[in-house]
Parts: structure tokens; sequence; C-alpha cells
């Protein structure tokens, strides 16, 4: 049977309580990035506040254990496997747990708009001064003509600043 349940503790809870089967596999990739996983014999465990923690706890008291032991770089376990089935277990005669690729960064300058240091009443007053008639017979030019003035009033009164660019990458 395959199943998708999102990854919160409730819902996995249930569904592992709910059906009665003798063998269980679950697989996923639980890297969240404020969670630590370390072994402990035979099982591997996650300790802390984060989601997999608690996916960690049901798995636990399920009797599944994590049978992947493959670490990365940062000697963090990678792709969790839980399972009660000893037999699915492959030992790997070799694994290349460090690949370093060169990543060309794409440089960004990160500019944002101060709203907290705009001008407003020289604002209120250009926008007082703008052509707001309208053309009843092109809705599309009089919403660009809308558009044109409020953009034009931003970049003269509300201040642009450039941040440092981050390691990480622009989330947009």
């Amino acid at each position: 049977m395959k199943m998708y349940i999102r990854h919160t503790a409730q819902p996995l809870r249930r569904f592992l309580y709910d059906i009665q089967v003798i063998r269980f596999l679950l697989c996923g990739d639980y890297n969240v990035p404020t969670s630590h996983w370390w072994e402990n014999g035979d099982f591997v465990l996650c300790g802390g506040e984060s989601p997999a923690a608690c996916v960690s706890e049901v798995m636990s008291i399920q009797g599944l254990v994590q049978m992947n032991k493959c670490v990365n770089s940062r000697n963090r376990l990678l792709d969790l496997v839980f399972t009660d089935i000893d037999s699915i277990v492959v030992v790997a005669l070799h694994i290349d747990v460090l690949f370093l690729a060169e990543k060309k960064r794409l440089d960004y300058r990160d500019v944002q708009f101060m709203f907290n240091r705009g001008d407003y009443i020289g604002m209120n007053s250009f926008l007082g001064s703008c052509d707001w008639s309208v053309d009843n017979n092109d809705i599309d030019r009089t919403v660009c003509k809308f558009y044109n003035n409020v953009y034009e009033a931003m970049y003269r009164f509300i201040p642009l600043k450039t941040f440092a660019p981050s390691r990480y990458p622009k989330m947009v």
C-alpha cells in the first residue's frame, strides 16, 4: 500500500495505530536544518524541537528503526528510511558521500524600498497634481496610467536601500 501523509505527528500516529500490518516501511527525506540525528546502537534518534523529532518519536513508539547510516560532509544522516524489516537493508560497499561541485553563484543586489523613511507629504502633493482622468474607451490604458503614477511616486519619494549580498540565495 502506498500512501502519502503530511509530515506531522498526529496524522502519522493515527495512521500507524489504525492499520494493522506486520511489516512496515516509511521512507522520506527528513533533513530539517534544525534537526540533529545521531546513532544510538541500532537506532537513529532525533532530538530537539524540530518537526523531525516528532517523526522520530512516533517511529520509536512503533518499534521502527532508522536503517540508513550514510552521512554527508557535515556528518548528518541523509534520506531516512524507517522500517521493522531487517532483510531489506543493503549495506553499500562504497559510498561517495562527499561530492564537491563548483557552483557559480549568481550575483544579485538585494534592493528594497524603505517605506518607513518615505516622504509621504511630498508623495501626497505629487499624487494630487497627477492627471487622474479616466479614458472610458480603453480600460487598459487607464490602469497603465494609474500604475505609472503610483510607481513614479514610489521611486521619487520612497528611498531605496541596497543590502549586502548574503551567502544564501535570495528566495522569492
